[in-house]
């Protein structure tokens, strides 16, 4: 099967100088390809232990130098961050990697272009719908003209053609393509939803949850390939180049947060039970997308209903002792803290050690994770429980 000149993917551009993340590397992802002159943190090496992920980055196919992030580019990007309210998700690791790309972006390109403030996001109910293709004539109408729409379909072709050749080729994308004698609706009825060779590239940056265009017209002297969604967030909003793995640049990111029902904040921490500025037991997940103008963009479902059966309800009196088994309603309550500080230690038991003994807990009043369960949980407290058992006479 043979394609045109047009219908080969085309080979991402080079950029001049790559920051990278500890991301990529650990994924063992191919980046050789993507840019000149690759620069990191001195903190990164740090965070590649293991021995898979050691291996990887002692193959590289390139040199991966390390330079220091300036104090200013630090401040300047800890303050955006505090602005678009992920701070308190992002590492000192990854600030020193946003400032790091911050300062080469000043380096090559200048500031000027950067934001200072984050662009106020707005909600969307109902599914995204992406924008929709102008819809044909209707088929009576093609029926009664057919002749005359194509006799003008071969002129249109040749004045499109004529005028792609004198117009800049920002304008000619915005163009329709001109449409060829061999083109049939019915292919592209047929084809729609099937991967084929012209829209693999946009099935691979959907997987990863990201919008792109291949090989931009002006050339990326500065960007930054990370997994991180905080980071990406701030990149994208900053107004800063973010690039894929697949040398994509990164035009939107979608992803989930989480969104208080009752005060309306967001978090990027998709670890937390319990909203941050509130305190309450309301976050519900819900999508997201940033664009490479930095606006964000909210996905609610329409009509939605919140559902108050069983918050009202009598709370039990408190017991003590270890098996207690009190009732979770805030995050500052110790018996979370206690479980919080288990769930992360647990990783780091060895259970090959002699003195290592398993905590068999019967499950009651904890969730899949061994986390204690809040509040009564799923079920209604005020629902009439079901008598069990023969009745007494």
């Amino acid at each position: 099967m043979s394609f045109g000149n047009h219908d080969l993917p085309k080979e991402p551009q080079k950029v001049n100088y790559l920051i990278v993340d500890s991301g990529p590397i650990l994924k063992g992802g191919k980046i050789g390809h993507l840019a000149d002159h690759f620069y990191t943190i001195p903190e990164v090496f740090a965070e590649i232990r293991d021995r898979q992920s050691r291996q990887l980055l002692a193959q590289l196919p390139f040199d991966l130098k390390v330079r220091i992030p300036s104090d200013e580019a630090l401040q300047a990007v800890a303050a955006f961050a505090r602005k678009t309210g992920d701070y308190a998700t992002l590492s000192a690791v990854d600030l020193k990697v946003l400032a790091l790309a911050y300062m080469f972006e000043k380096e090559q390109v200048g500031i000027e272009h950067l934001k200072t403030e984050p662009t106020k996001a707005h909600t969307q109910k109902g599914k995204p719908v992406a924008p929709k293709p102008e819809e044909p004539a209707a088929e009576s109408q093609v029926d009664e003209s057919q002749d005359k729409v194509d006799t003008e379909l071969s002129e249109l072709t040749e004045k499109v053609t004529l005028s792609e050749s004198s117009e800049d080729q920002e304008d000619s994308t915005k163009q329709p393509e001109p449409v060829t004698e061999e083109s049939n609706n019915n292919d592209d009825d047929d084809d729609d939803g099937w991967i084929t060779p012209d829209n693999i590239s946009k099935f691979k940056r959907n997987d990863a949850g990201a919008a792109g265009v291949d090989a931009p017209e002006e050339p990326v002297k500065v960007a930054c390939i990370t997994t991180d969604f905080a980071m990406q967030n701030v990149l994208l909003q900053q107004g800063l180049k973010l690039i894929s793995v697949d040398g994509i640049i990164i035009k939107q990111i979608k992803t989930w947060v989480l969104r208080c029902h009752a005060c309306f904040k967001v978090t990027t921490n998709m670890e937390k039970k319990f909203c941050p500025s509130c305190g309450n037991n309301t976050l519900m997940r819900t999508s997201t997308s940033v664009d490479e103008f930095g606006n964000v963009t909210y996905y609610l479902k329409k009509n939605f209903q919140y559902n108050n059966r069983g918050t009202q309800y009598s709370i039990p009196l408190p017991k003590s002792g270890k098996k207690s088994n009190n009732i979770i309603l805030r995050e500052d309550q110790r018996e979370y803290e206690m479980a919080l500080r288990f769930s992360r230690k647990k990783d780091t038991v060895d259970v090959f050690d002699p003195d290592y003994v398993p905590k068999l807990v019967s499950g009651a009043g904890r969730d899949s994770n061994g986390m204690p369960t809040i509040g009564f949980g799923k079920k209604n407290p005020n629902h009439a429980r079901r008598r069990t058992g023969r009745k007494k006479h």
